[in-house]
């Protein structure tokens, strides 16, 4: 919060005007200007109140800081020189007090600093001035249908020579910041444009961060405070203000500078800070050059060209950000889309096929290696997982221990989703023989997979957050996909499809109907079928006729059957589990026999 601020030496005044933050008063110090000298270092700002030689001043003598509810306090940081408070009393060194604002102190050299709300003062009886228009944010339209609406003439200047000048600026302001890599560089640009181009004896940015203004570069401003109610009116009012006429923030026995502030702004329109400019007068009494009104338009524009090359370096950043977060979980091309589609990322519902693989025996592995050999095994297993769903154009959601969660259908809209699905499965299940030769001396067993595929409507989208990103569908379609998964070890199976992704297979696929189940949790039937291989042919005839049987309640003609199917095909795991169930239903007798499994557990 700023305090009005003046400073006197008898008749004479040193200082008036605002200044805002930590406040140092005392003695000239070497190095330092004479009495009435602002200077900002280190987040405090200091003002020399005496000459070199005036020992009744203290060279670091007071501190003050305006505080909640209008009160300031005060610290003599003196360690010898006492102050006096107007009606409250001495200010012995060392001491610190708060009180209510106004305050008045007294020197014992006859200096007295008073110190005060500062008045509200509209614009009008301030002498400040301001462009028209609110400035520009970076990537906002033009209305051309007013002033725009016809070419520059060469009436828009005062001469050709005028116009001249423009272009001029207009090639150096883009020059300026061509060379510019980083924020840094930018800000150096800009205060160089200022100075060099426009033609203000000093420059500075200052950003508006948690609502205070912090100065990230300058230019010949030898530590001069920043005028608290030109950066007011800017925030306030998202335009380029400047002192005119006899107007000055401050008035100083030290200098009368003629100060301007543009605003840079943020693609949403916030003020994020301001391009800075001082002239400063040549003799001590003198006053500064005026701005004109077309300094004010050239300042405005490097603001803006500030302003827009840190947003376009922003966005390239963020843009760069995400391709790299992206390929991290996606092919390139996947990763380009969604980089070029940002809003996928908020959410969207589509028809996906989601895919579990799982590692069999993978507890049972772990503890015959040890933990790098562990580590090896799965990231070489999970790597070749990956490779298969990668080739048909499908998402690597998720990683949970030995098991992978894949996805088709988007971002990228796939109508064939559920291909691209089955297609993954069954190349997953030809790599095993390859990963079997490469580790089983090591394992002892052969690699081998549990697949699980649901396919309908899902949520797809950053099921993660702000600290890790995570995209991936959500919804009871996924859960049932896990679910299926879950159930090939119990049906003794290698890949089990939902009849939602089975409807979406032709007829190059060779799969069987195995039974409807009623997974946990979940109260709805699904029915599930086996893809499997050209070989099966006879396999799968002959088990649907069975289950057809078992379905009717023609339990023995179905056993009958049954015991068929594994004299000839004696490791069939389907056709155990359905003549296990056969057979307890025969044993349970009834004239109801519940032809849905209910499985127990996932």
């Amino acid at each position: 919060m700023p305090l009005q601020v003046k400073i006197t030496d008898g008749d004479v005044l040193l200082f008036e005007g605002q200044l805002q933050g930590l406040l140092e008063f005392g003695r000239q110090q070497q190095g330092e200007s004479g009495p009435g000298f602002v200077q900002q270092s280190a987040g405090t700002t200091r003002i020399v109140m005496a000459a070199l030689d005036n020992k009744k001043v203290a060279r670091r003598q007071l501190q003050t800081l305006r505080t909640a509810g209008n009160s300031v306090r005060l610290s003599n940081i003196s360690t010898s020189v006492d102050l006096r408070i107007e009606q409250h009393g001495p200010l012995e060194s060392g001491r610190t007090v708060e009180l209510p604002l106004p305050v008045g102190l007294t020197f014992p050299s006859g200096h007295t600093v008073t110190l005060s709300i500062p008045p509200v003062v509209s614009r009008e009886d301030s002498g400040l001035e301001s462009l028209a228009s609110v400035s520009m944010a970076p990537g906002q339209m033009l209305d051309f249908s007013d002033e725009f609406a016809r070419p520059l003439q060469v009436d828009d200047a005062a001469s050709d020579a005028g116009l001249g000048h423009i272009l001029r600026v207009l090639q150096e302001t883009m020059e300026v910041f061509r060379n510019a890599r980083n924020a840094e560089g930018l800000y150096a640009a800009a205060v160089n444009g200022a100075v060099r181009v426009v033609g203000f004896d000093s420059a500075r940015v200052l950003l508006y961060i948690n609502e205070q203004w912090v100065q990230v570069r300058d230019l010949h401003s030898d530590g001069r405070p920043s005028s608290s109610w030109v950066l007011q009116e800017v925030l306030q009012h998202c335009k380029t203000f400047w002192t005119s006429g006899a107007f000055r923030p401050t008035v100083s026995v030290a200098r009368l500078d003629a100060v301007i502030a543009s605003p840079i702004l943020s693609r949403e329109g916030q003020v994020i800070g301001v391009l800075y400019g001082e002239r400063v007068p040549e003799s001590a009494l003198s006053i500064a050059t005026d701005i004109s009104r077309m300094d004010a338009y050239l300042m405005e524009l490097l603001a803006f060209a500030l302003a827009a090359e840190l947003d376009r370096q922003q966005q390239e950043a963020e843009a760069q950000r995400n391709q790299t977060l992206f390929a991290q979980f996606f092919s390139s091309s996947l990763a380009r889309h969604l980089k070029d589609n940002p809003d996928l990322l908020a959410g969207q519902e589509v028809e996906v096929s989601v895919i579990f693989c799982d590692v069999r025996r993978f507890s049972a592995i772990s503890e015959v290696v040890d933990a790098q050999t562990i580590f090896a095994f799965i990231n070489d297993v999970i790597g070749a997982v990956s490779e298969c769903i990668d080739a048909e154009g499908g998402v690597i959601v998720d990683y949970v221990g030995d098991a992978v969660m894949g996805m088709f259908g988007a971002p990228q809209t796939q109508p064939d989703h559920a291909i691209r699905a089955a297609k993954a499965a069954q190349a997953m299940l030809a790599r095993r023989p390859a990963l079997t030769a490469k580790w089983k001396d090591i394992i002892k067993e052969d690699v081998d997979f549990s697949i699980g595929i649901n396919s309908g409507k899902a949520r797809a989208g950053n099921s993660g957050s702000t600290y890790r990103f995570k995209y991936g569908p959500l919804g009871r379609e996924v859960n049932l996909a896990s679910r299926i998964q879950g159930v090939t070890k119990q049906l003794q199976t290698r890949i089990l499809l939902s009849k939602a992704t089975e409807r979406g297979l032709g007829p190059d696929f060779i799969r069987r109907r195995l039974c409807s189940v009623r997974v946990v949790n979940m109260q709805e039937p699904v029915e599930l079928y086996e893809l499997n291989d050209a070989g099966s042919h006879e396999l799968n005839q002959r088990y649907e006729q069975a289950l057809q049987l078992f379905e009717k309640g023609e339990l023995k003609k179905a056993a009958r059957q049954l015991g068929e199917i594994s004299e000839a095909w004696p490791d069939d795991g389907p056709t155990l589990v359905l003549l296990s169930r056969v057979v307890n239903a025969m044993l349970e007798g009834g004239d109801h026999c519940d032809t849905v499994w209910n499985l127990s557990r996932k």
